[in-house]
C-alpha cells in the first residue's frame, strides 16, 4: 500500500488515535510509548508522548477526510494494539468504533489485516529454510512430516539449467554481486534455486535483495529487510510495522525461536525503511543477473544504498 504522507494536523490526529487505543485497556506501557515516539520520525512530528491527548472517533472523522489516510490510520491502530503482546478487547472495540466513524468497512478492515499475506508466505518459507538447514527438525518430527516440509520448500524436480547457472556464481570475482550471492546460499546452507529443496520462486528476488542490502537472515535481519523493501516500494510505514509484529513479535507463520521482543527496535526498523526509501532502483524490475559481475560495493554506491546501521546503534 503506497504511503500518503499526512498533513501536520492529520499526523497529530493519528497520534491521538494511536494513544487512545494504547490507553483503552487503562495503561500506557513502555512498548507503546516507544512506538509513539518512533513513528513520529516518519510522520515528521516531535510531540511529547505524555502530552498527546486522546480523541473521539467523531473528531477523527471530521479531520481525516482522505480515505487512504484513514486506512493508514487503521493499520497504525492495529500495530498499536499488538505492540504490548496482547490485544485487549477494549482496544479492539475502539478500533472498530473508529473504523465505523471513518467509513472503513469491515471488509476493508479484514483486507488490511490480510494484505501482508504475500510477504508472510515468503518470510515463512525462509524461516522453514533456515530451520531445515540447521538440522533442528530431524529427530523432532516424523519422516512423513519432514517430507511435507521438503515439499513446501520446493518439491518440484530439479531445474538443471537454473541450478547450474547459480552454481557458476561461485567462480565470479571476489566481491562481485554474483559471488556474494553464491556465498549467501552456501553460508546459510540453503539449496540453490533450481535444486530440490530450494525456496519458492518468489523468494529469489528476496535473496538477491538480502545480498544487495547487507541484511542477514536471522530474525532481526529479516525484519530489517522487510522494512527496507517497504521503503523502496513506497509503502505505508504502518504496514511494515504491522508486518514485523505479525511475523516476529506474535509468531504468525513459522517463528524461528518463539515470539520476539517488541523492544527489538522500531528505530532500527524505521532506519531500514528510510534506507530503502532512498534506494535509486526499482527492485521489482531489477536485472540482478545483469549486475552479477559488478563489484557489490560499486552497486551500492550506484543505487544510493547507505551502509546499514550497526546492531544496537542509537537512533540517528
Amino acid at each position: 500500500m503506497e504511503f500518503l504522507r499526512p498533513t501536520p494536523e492529520e499526523a497529530y490526529q493519528t497520534l491521538r488515535a494511536m494513544k487512545s487505543v494504547a490507553l483503552a485497556d487503562g495503561r500506557l506501557d513502555e512498548s507503546e510509548r516507544h512506538l509513539l515516539r518512533s513513528i513520529q520520525r516518519v510522520l515528521g512530528t516531535e510531540h511529547r508522548v505524555e502530552e498527546i491527548p486522546t480523541v473521539e472517533p467523531a473528531e477523527l472523522a471530521r479531520v481525516l477526510q482522505e480515505q487512504r489516510v484513514r486506512r493508514q490510520l487503521i493499520n497504525g491502530l492495529f500495530a498499536m494494539s499488538m505492540i504490548d503482546e496482547r490485544t485487549a478487547p477494549e482496544e479492539r472495540v475502539l478500533i472498530q468504533r473508529i473504523a465505523r466513524a471513518l467509513d472503513v468497512s469491515e471488509a476493508e478492515m479484514q483486507a488490511l489485516e490480510r494484505f501482508v499475506e504475500g510477504e508472510l508466505e515468503i518470510l515463512g518459507a525462509d524461516a522453514l529454510r533456515r530451520i531445515w538447514a540447521s538440522g533442528r527438525l530431524h529427530g523432532v518430527w516424523s519422516d512423513e512430516a519432514l517430507a511435507k516440509i521438503v515439499g513446501a520448500l520446493g518439491g518440484a524436480p530439479e531445474d538443471v539449467r537454473l541450478a547450474a547457472r547459480y552454481r557458476a556464481l561461485e567462480h565470479e570475482a571476489a566481491g562481485s554481486l554474483g559471488r556474494e550471492c553464491w556465498l549467501y546460499y552456501d553460508r546459510n546452507g540453503f539449496a540453490l534455486p533450481g535444486e530440490q529443496g530450494a525456496g519458492p520462486a518468489a523468494s529469489v528476488l528476496h535473496d538477491w535483495t538480502h545480498v544487495l542490502s547487507g541484511y542477514g537472515t536471522d530474525p532481526e535481519g529479516e525484519v530489517l529487510l522487510a522494512c527496507f523493501r517497504a521503503g523502496a516500494q513506497g509503502q505505508d510505514p504502518f504496514s511494515f510495522v504491522f508486518l514485523v509484529l505479525l511475523q516476529y513479535h506474535l509468531g504468525v507463520g513459522v517463528p524461528l525461536s518463539g515470539p520476539q521482543s517488541p523492544s527489538f527496535g522500531s528505530d532500527a526498523a524505521l532506519r531500514a525503511f528510510e534506507r530503502g526509501a532512498a534506494l535509486q532502483l526499482d527492485l521489482a524490475a531489477w536485472d540482478y543477473w545483469g549486475d552479477a559481475k559488478e563489484p557489490l560495493e560499486r552497486l551500492r554506491v550506484r543505487y544510493a544504498i547507505a551502509p546499514p546501521a550497526p546492531r544496537g546503534a542509537a537512533p540517528a
